[in-house]
């Protein structure tokens, strides 16, 4: 039988995929992958029955094993994620175990370099799917050949040199190797690297917390805020070490502003916070229905920023923010006769005498002048005056 060039099994496989792609599909992972790379649409277990078949009916499996390998890399080499997804199930399910693990790493490094991947979910596939299965099945020689990537100039490469340890996480005799390569990437500010570093740490504490929570105390500096929120949540200390990083009460902060201990934490530790509290769906609506109903930032008697909770219409809090003098409103209610009687806007009259309202125009999100209400049990601490640092909260 006479087959096609890699092209043309290529191209075969190609329109077998678009005649089952689905626009909504495609729209969805798009929109997940916020447009990193381009879909046809069509969901990982489509494509691993439309490769399936698609192989038996041009009987690849009597091809040569390293015309296989070529037609696999001509799929990676493609520009669509299920292209590639196509090219890395086949090495996954008819090479990994054929072709010995120097042969295929060859081929690996030769698709980094020709930046076959440049996203995130084909480069962990790759990894997940082709790499670890090799260090599974080839122990330590396959494993030091690709932890030698953290070095790489690529990216993804080097990103591809810590995700496959996952694999063997639970094996204590990788666990100087995953060290090293951990040491060599910590450093660095890109998420995806710090991101790789966060999910072998996640599986690693669930095998070996001890061994864990060790690399995140020597690297502790070194690892982001997202790795430490997120991957550190199976480690007994995961409390402390948020704490620790966001410089939050109860945890060691920097004492060299006025006054010092947790009171006095730094403007920029103190916005970051209230970035990440303002970004949360229902902060985010009840400070859209503040400012829709009126409420405004005040300012206290020394012209600083006053604290405000923000509450949605119809709750027992906005009356008592209300009557406490804490919000200021510049508009009737519009709210319905019953909400306004629960949150008793008609019996605090408009503007506040204590203060003025203020002037900025801007949203009543930014964390300069919205302090949450979760945050404004602090008004009455002595530990932190109401007044105190209104403009760095």
């Amino acid at each position: 039988m006479t087959h096609p060039s890699a092209a043309g099994f290529v191209a075969d496989l190609q329109a077998r995929l678009d005649a089952v792609a689905d626009p909504g599909t495609k729209a969805w992972f798009e929109n997940y992958l916020k447009h990193a790379i381009g879909y046809r649409g069509v969901k990982t277990p489509v494509v691993a029955r439309v490769v399936a078949e698609w192989r038996g009916e041009h009987g690849l499996e009597r091809l040569p094993n390293d015309d296989q390998l070529g037609v696999a890399r001509a799929l990676i080499r493609e520009s669509l994620a299920e292209d590639k997804f196509a090219g890395i199930l086949y090495l996954q399910k008819y090479l990994v175990r054929r072709l010995a693990p120097d042969r295929l790493l060859a081929a690996a490094e030769g698709l980094f370099a020709e930046g076959a991947f440049f996203d995130w979910s084909t480069s962990d596939w790759f990894s997940v799917r082709v790499l670890a299965p090799l260090i599974r099945r080839g122990g330590m020689a396959p494993a030091e050949r690709i932890a030698e990537w953290r070095t790489a100039g690529n990216l993804w490469q080097r990103r591809a040199a810590i995700v496959p340890f996952r694999a063997v996480v639970g094996d204590a005799s990788f666990h100087p190797l995953i060290a090293a390569t951990i040491a060599a990437l910590a450093g660095e500010r890109e998420r995806f690297i710090q991101t790789g570093i966060g999910w072998v740490v996640s599986d690693l504490a669930k095998a070996h917390p001890r061994v864990a929570a060790a690399l995140v105390e020597r690297h502790f500096d070194d690892l982001s805020v997202e790795v430490i929120r997120r991957h550190t949540r199976y480690l007994p200390d995961h409390e402390r070490y948020r704490k620790r990083k966001r410089g939050a009460p109860g945890a060691p902060v920097s004492t060299s502003s006025p006054g010092g201990g947790p009171a006095s934490r730094s403007p920029a530790k103190r916005n970051a916070h209230a970035r990440v509290l303002l970004r949360t769906p229902p902060v985010m609506k009840m400070a859209e229905t503040a400012w829709n109903a009126g409420l405004r930032p005040a300012r206290g008697p020394e012209g600083r920023r006053r604290r405000v909770a923000v509450c949605s219409h119809g709750t027992p809090g906005q009356g008592r923010a209300l009557a406490s003098g804490r919000l200021q409103r510049r508009e009737p209610c519009r709210g319905s006769a019953s909400r306004r009687a629960r949150c008793g806007a008609p019996r605090v009259p408009v503007g506040d005498r204590r203060s003025k309202p203020a002037a900025s125009s801007r949203r009543l999100t930014d964390p300069q002048d919205c302090i949450l209400t979760a945050n404004s049990r602090r008004q009455s601490s002595p530990s932190s005056p109401p007044n105190q640092g209104r403009r760095n909260e």
